[in-house]
């Protein structure tokens, strides 16, 4: 029945009918709720609070909207308690009212059903709490306060559109949603189970609906993270240092090609030490995603830290085919060229050669170098000749070899040494070479061309 008369002292009467009013009781509910929201960052309060007709339609039957949706976002950790406000209730049969929540993780309560009796509602606000000290009343008149989620049971409630049924079954406490992810879309539905033409009890939550959630933890905090440097080809470690509490045990997670999903390869998905290692194949400055988790829902922090990687010049093995005689030519060579970089090495290398031995003072030049990586050397008198010759990659990485005892160094000018010695009168000439494997001097005694053997 439509409800028409005065309010007066915080009460509403119609038609011999008392209705009870509670403005202040829905502002100081709201007040609270902000408050709520604004404490600490475990607690948070989200309302909606678009009017929710019951029925929506007809005498009985589904509200509308249903369901009334409230998406729930940002907060850490998983659920230790859950409260619901139903704001602004009035209803010509409070006892047709039967209300479902439905979590974001499909866990569902009935918080309502078969309530109040038959006395005329209107501007009532209930908390559905299971820490309240009583329950809803069956007949009596239903007035603003918190109320444990209660079910009277008959007949048999029908959430249409819910997914859930008395099959399911309906949960009885708001404690089924403990320890799950608060975030995502919570879904109340409102039903009037009972009305006819004859009867035709109609109502609506005027002011929406609104739920708190207090969770049990608060997501670690990343305070550093800091990047290494390093050689191409060679690890660097990402240093993560991070604020938590004590109880819980943090993994840490890292996405070397920060692409934000931290399972490619070369990522490290999850593990305990707060150190990660990248490995990048070609020298620059690389953004390296980092993750803290507690293990608990959205118990997460993110933050980038930079990988510094810089050049590592090539190596090779530098021989020649001496010795000559005095006049004559050698060919000096690299063999085994090789790169920690595959960028480097498929844009192939490059060679500068000193046959004088003169040390390398200028920078590589990389495009003006060599694309040989062998050069011909003239020797016009005798003597012990020094060559030098360097290799460089295309980020102007240099490295020459100094003499076989001595090991390859980078940036370093590299002495292969040829030797020879002028022929002699003698019937029988001596060349010495060094080996480059070696550090000892081998004679190699041969004929001269042309010379008939001693007797």
């Amino acid at each position: 029945m439509g409800a028409s008369g005065s309010f007066a002292g915080g009460m509403f009467a119609t038609k011999g009918r008392v209705f009870i009013a509670s403005a202040f009781f829905a502002f100081a509910a709201a007040v609270l709720l902000v408050l709520a929201g604004l404490a600490q960052a475990r607690n948070g309060a989200f309302s909606n609070t678009a009017e929710i007709l019951v029925p929506g339609a007809n005498t009985s039957g589904n509200a509308a909207p249903s369901p009334s949706t409230i998406n729930v976002s940002g907060m850490a950790g998983d659920i230790a308690d859950v409260n619901v406000t139903l704001t602004g209730v009035e209803h010509t049969n409070p006892d047709d009212i039967d209300v479902l929540l439905v979590g974001p993780e499909e866990g569902n309560v009935r918080l309502v059903s078969d309530a109040g009796g038959t006395t005329d509602i209107i501007g009532v606000n209930f908390t559905l709490d299971d820490e309240a000290a009583n329950s809803l009343p069956n007949s009596s008149l239903l007035s603003t306060g918190s109320y444990k989620p209660t079910n009277f049971g008959s007949p048999a409630d029908n959430f249409s559109g819910s997914g859930v049924s008395e099959a399911t079954p309906y949960g009885s406490a708001l404690s089924v949603f403990d320890a799950t992810d608060p975030n995502g879309d919570w879904k109340l539905y409102v039903v009037d189970d009972e009305g006819t033409n004859d009867f035709p009890n109609t109502g609506k939550i005027a002011n929406g609906w609104s739920i708190e959630i207090s969770t049990d933890n608060d997501a670690p905090e990343i305070e550093s993270a800091v990047g290494g440097t390093a050689d191409e080809g060679s690890p660097a470690e990402i240093t993560v240092e991070a604020n938590d509490d004590p109880s819980d045990t943090l993994t840490y997670a890292f996405d070397c090609d920060d692409n934000g999903n931290f399972t490619d390869d070369g990522d490290i998905e999850s593990q305990p030490g707060n150190i990660g290692e990248c490995i990048f194949d070609d020298n620059g400055e690389y953004p390296v995603g980092v993750k803290v988790s507690d293990g608990k829902a959205n118990g997460t922090d993110t933050a980038t830290a930079t990988v510094t990687v810089e050049n590592a010049a090539p190596t090779a093995t530098l021989g020649n085919d001496g010795p000559t005689n005095e006049g004559g030519e050698a060919t000096v060579s690299f063999t085994d060229a090789s790169d920690p970089s595959t960028a480097d090495t498929n844009s192939g290398f490059r060679y500068e050669y000193h046959c004088d031995g003169a040390a390398f003072t200028e920078d590589p030049d990389y495009d003006g170098a060599s694309t040989s990586d062998s050069a011909t050397c003239g020797f016009g008198q005798d003597g012990e000749k020094e060559t030098r010759a360097r290799i460089i990659d295309k980020d102007g990485g240099a490295t020459a070899r100094r003499p076989p005892e001595s090991p390859w160094t980078p940036t370093t000018a590299t002495a292969e040494r040829t030797w020879w010695r002028n022929p002699s009168p003698s019937p029988t000439s001596h060349r010495w070479s060094r080996s480059p494997a070696m550090a000892t001097l081998t004679k190699d005694k041969r004929r001269r061309i042309h010379t008939p053997s001693p007797t």
